[in-house]
């Protein structure tokens, strides 16, 4: 007769395949880890006052208008300071 599996093998058998399976998802990029969100999310207000920047100098429009996108940008870059690290905190 065979012994019984004790639960702690099962438990331990099956944690080691979550492991597995969850690191093989993170390497085929099935899964976002939770700091990657998080730092898009932190670099969505330097990205747009980035564009917003570069619209407003690359733009044909009145000086008015330009002047308003310097503005938007300024905000933007004043917000970022708060969230971004590194270089991106040095050009925000």
């Amino acid at each position: 007769m065979s012994e019984p599996i004790s639960l702690t093998v099962l438990f331990g058998a099956s944690k080691g395949f979550i492991d597995i399976s969850i690191r093989l998802a993170k390497a085929l990029k099935l899964i976002e880890s939770i700091e990657s969100k998080l730092d898009l999310l932190t670099q969505v207000e330097f990205n747009a006052a980035w564009k917003t920047l570069f619209h407003a100098c690359n733009s044909s429009s009145s000086d008015e208008q330009k002047f308003a996108l310097i503005n938007d940008a300024r905000t933007g870059f004043t917000k970022a300071t708060c969230l971004e690290k590194n270089e991106r905190l040095f050009y925000a």
